[in-house]
């Protein structure tokens, strides 16, 4: 689960490499309500660092508040930036919490 405050710059990480098949690889992640379903909403987050282990990103949530599921695709940066999972491989999906309280520096640690 990735749990971050709304409309902060948040930092958070994923496992990624040891699913990834693109060398010059981008992540563009989907994000689903878990409640009502509204209509999808992609992103391309900061990626800030990977390592064997982790990919760490940072990204502004300015959704509303509650529970989504996320889904993140991984796409050529040689080519041009996708705005929909159509023909990606899918490397991970989970649960994204937005809240609204935040903390001090904006990053979550667990």
């Amino acid at each position: 689960m990735i749990v971050v405050d709304r409309a902060v710059l948040s930092t958070f990480a994923v496992p990624l490499m040891d699913v990834a098949t693109i060398v010059t690889r981008g992540y563009l992640f989907k994000i689903v309500h878990r409640f009502n379903y509204t209509p999808a909403t992609y992103l391309v987050p900061t990626k800030v660092s990977e390592s064997l282990r982790f990919t760490t990103f940072t990204h502004t949530f300015n959704l509303a508040s509650g529970a989504y599921s996320y889904y993140i695709f991984e796409y050529d940066t040689t080519q041009p930036t996708p705005t929909d999972e159509t023909g990606l491989n899918e490397l991970a999906n989970g649960i994204l919490k937005i809240i609204e309280t935040s903390n001090i520096d904006g990053n979550i640690y667990l």
